[in-house]
């Protein structure tokens, strides 16, 4: 048998017994939570998808068990489980100086204490994706700027099932296409599929470029448009974890059809947690929640051509009015002496003037207990009593002055 199979077979046995050793640590905390309740996720989790009724359930398991931060460890029970049967999918050995690393890539990373595997949205990585085969000086992104290396060995594995089947040496004599277009018919012929394992330099130049900038891909039907936009949210949020998270995300399609699809490749590159929304549910929303009168049938199609720009500038005149109009309420509000040592409270255009009003309340009563629980601990007769009383009284008023304001808004 070849020497170098051998030696790679090895040691995908021996990752494999640190992924398992992973796997049950983490089994183990999660039991915390009750046979009932792992049972009940086990339920949910129907043909390998994540519905929207186990979603909601390990949300209310993750409420009650906060300290156990149960939405990160499923997450990671889940990825141990895809790594012990395809732990790695590539090789890079890069040198630096006298020193060589070994990388083995996957799609999620997994650092143990004599095994490894580097997550393929690493910023060291995309010299698998970016290089075709072994030269020297190559490069890539770090947070401390451009390291440089050379290449001494690009490898690709097939493993099945977590067995090593072969392996390829990407050199000048391989033909790289022969093993994408092989990896490609192996899928699964979903609509939407992960592509990790055979992105092109092309769409790394798209999946790496800066997510602070906008970003337009244009392409035929099929040409993979909606399935590099999803590998590139899935960069963003490994590599800018501080600059925008999943659960705060809104991604945003054309249809349910698409949402649907959407709903299940997410949950195969690790991300659980992002919301989907149609430009359908958007426009409703806003209607709804800014109270606009606006007579429309959404559920007949419309032509495009009669779209005028005027008419989008007419409505975001009008949400303007709408925003200025209450916030001048409520600053006219506490301007009022009685009620002008409450405010200091910042309008945001971000929200709606219900939901500002309603941050107001919110404040207010948590005052108006404050104020009352004092009162309590104090000697009926004092300044200090008589002062929590008024505060109480001038709190009242301006409680039901904010809920008048946000009655009318629902009126008008």
């Amino acid at each position: 048998m070849d020497k170098v199979f051998t030696e790679e077979k090895n040691h995908v046995e021996k990752l494999k017994n640190s992924i398992n050793l992973a796997l049950s640590e983490v089994e183990q905390i999660l039991k915390k939570v009750g046979i009932t309740n792992l049972d009940r996720l086990k339920e949910l989790k129907t043909e390998g998808e994540f519905g929207p009724d186990f979603l909601m359930f390990l949300e209310q398991l993750h409420e009650k068990n906060a300290a156990l931060n149960l939405k990160d460890k499923f997450k990671r029970i889940e990825e141990l489980k895809y790594l012990l049967t395809q732990p790695y999918f590539a090789r890079i050995d890069l040198r630096k100086s006298k020193s060589t690393d070994n990388i083995y890539i996957g799609k999620f990373g997994l650092s143990e204490a004599s095994t490894s595997v580097t997550d393929w949205r690493a910023k060291i990585a995309s010299v698998y994706y970016r290089y075709r085969y072994p030269q020297k000086n190559v490069y890539y992104d770090t947070p401390g700027g451009v390291e440089r290396r050379d290449l001494l060995l690009k490898r690709t594995y097939e493993i099945s099932d977590g067995e090593l089947i072969k392996y390829y040496n990407n050199d000048i004599q391989l033909d790289e296409n022969e093993i994408i277009i092989e990896k490609i018919g192996k899928k699964t012929g979903g609509v939407l599929e992960d592509i990790i394992e055979t992105i092109q330099q092309s769409q790394m130049d798209i999946i790496e470029s800066d997510p602070r900038q906008i970003c337009i891909v244009q392409g035929c039907v099929g040409s993979g448009k909606s399935t590099v936009a999803i590998h590139k949210l899935a960069h963003i949020f490994f590599n800018y974890p501080n600059l925008i998270h999943s659960e705060k995300s809104i991604v945003v399609a054309k249809n349910q059809i698409l949402v649907g699809y959407l709903s299940t490749l997410f949950p195969r590159l690790g991300i659980f947690d992002i919301n989907y929304k149609t430009v359908r549910e958007i426009l409703v929303n806003l209607i709804f929640r800014e109270q606009i009168q606006l007579k429309t049938n959404l559920d007949t199609p419309g032509d495009l051509k009669d779209f005028k720009l005027n008419d989008l500038k007419k409505l975001y005149i009008s949400l303007e009015k709408i925003h200025a109009s209450y916030e001048t309420k409520l600053s006219d509000l506490f301007k009022v002496t009685e009620f002008e040592p409450f405010g200091g409270y910042k309008y945001s255009t971000n929200m709606s003037p219900s939901e500002n009003i309603n941050e107001i309340l919110t404040e207010l009563e948590e005052e108006l207990t404050n104020q009352k629980d004092e009162l309590k601990e104090l000697p009926n007769d004092s300044i200090k009593a008589y002062l929590c009383r008024e505060n109480i009284k001038s709190l009242r008023k301006l409680v039901n002055k904010l809920s008048d304001m946000k009655n009318d808004i629902k009126t008008h």
